[in-house]
């Protein structure tokens, strides 16, 4: 009986344990595998945003760019930290990079 209750408790949360999807997301995924299909026929125009270089905005690899309300979202795996810039200008607004264990700190993001 006992064996019963463990066995039904992790069934109980295996199921519950579903992440949720990020619905208000716009996610864009673009194939450029063909040959027939040029950048042109995708999108009207290209836009560069040179992004601020100073101390605190120095990024090492890029993993994941949102772009959220006018603001890049720049996430670094690599360093663990996430740099936000104007989307317009390319200024650089913020960084949170506080790895550690101690208070107000994070060992994963």
């Amino acid at each position: 009986m006992k064996n019963f209750i463990i066995i039904f408790s992790l069934i109980i949360c295996l199921f519950a344990c579903k992440s949720k999807e990020q619905e208000d997301c716009l996610i864009l995924k673009v194939k450029l595998e063909d040959k027939g299909v040029s950048f042109y026929d995708l999108f009207e125009r290209l836009e560069l945003i040179p992004l601020e270089i100073n101390d605190n905005s120095l990024i090492k690899k890029i993993s994941d760019v949102y772009s959220i309300n006018d603001t890049l979202f720049v996430f670094d795996r690599s360093l663990r930290s996430l740099y936000t810039f104007d989307a317009l200008t390319g200024t650089h607004l913020n960084t949170i990079m506080k790895v550690g264990h101690g208070p107000g700190e994070y060992i994963y993001m």
